[in-house]
C-alpha cells in the first residue's frame, strides 16, 4: 500500500516562492545578456514548469496558489491562464511584452511542443519570433471563436431552398 505524503498549505506555499524567486532571478539574469532573444532561457523555464505542473494534474491548484502573491485580495478573471499567472508575478517586463510571451508559450501548447524543443519553436527561422508565433496564438484563438459561432444557432447554417 502506498503512503501519501501529506503536503501542508505551509510547505505548498513556500515550494511556490521558491518557483517565483527562481525564475525572477533567472529573469534578472537573462535582462542582463541584452541581446535580442535574452528572454528564450527564461521562457523556457517557464514552460517547463507549466508543462511539468499540466502533467502531474497541478495546473489549477498551483494558478491558485499563485493568484494570492501577484494580485492580493483583487478579483481576477476566471480564465487568466496559469502561464499569464506564472509570467506575471516573475517578470518585471511591460504588460505588453508579458502578453506576447503567453502568447507565444500558449502558441507552443497549443502545438503540443515538447520543453526541449521551446526554443526553436520560438526562433525558427521565417515565423516572426516571439512576436510571430503570439500572433500565431491569436490567429488559432480567432479560427476557434469562428467556429464555435458557426456551429450552434440558426445564423450561422445556410438553408437552400
Amino acid at each position: 500500500m502506498k503512503h501519501v505524503k501529506n503536503i501542508t498549505n505551509s510547505d505548498n506555499s513556500k515550494r511556490i516562492e521558491k518557483y517565483v524567486k527562481e525564475l525572477a532571478d533567472l529573469e534578472g539574469k537573462c535582462r542582463l545578456i541584452r541581446s535580442r532573444d535574452w528572454a528564450i532561457p527564461y521562457l523556457e523555464r517557464v514552460y517547463e514548469l507549466h508543462t511539468n505542473w499540466k502533467k502531474k494534474g497541478l495546473g489549477k491548484q498551483r494558478r491558485m496558489d499563485l493568484i494570492p502573491l501577484v494580485f492580493g485580495k483583487k478579483t481576477v478573471r476566471k480564465d487568466k491562464k496559469l502561464l499569464h499567472v506564472i509570467i506575471a508575478c516573475t517578470s518585471k517586463e511591460k504588460p505588453k511584452t508579458k502578453s506576447r510571451w503567453v502568447g507565444a508559450l500558449l502558441a507552443a501548447r497549443a502545438k503540443n511542443i515538447a520543453p526541449e524543443g521551446i526554443k526553436n519553436f520560438l526562433l525558427k527561422e521565417n515565423m516572426g519570433g516571439i512576436a510571430g508565433r503570439a500572433a500565431e496564438y491569436a490567429e488559432l484563438r480567432k479560427a476557434k471563436k469562428r467556429g464555435k459561432r458557426n456551429k450552434s444557432g440558426k445564423a450561422g447554417k445556410l438553408s437552400v431552398k
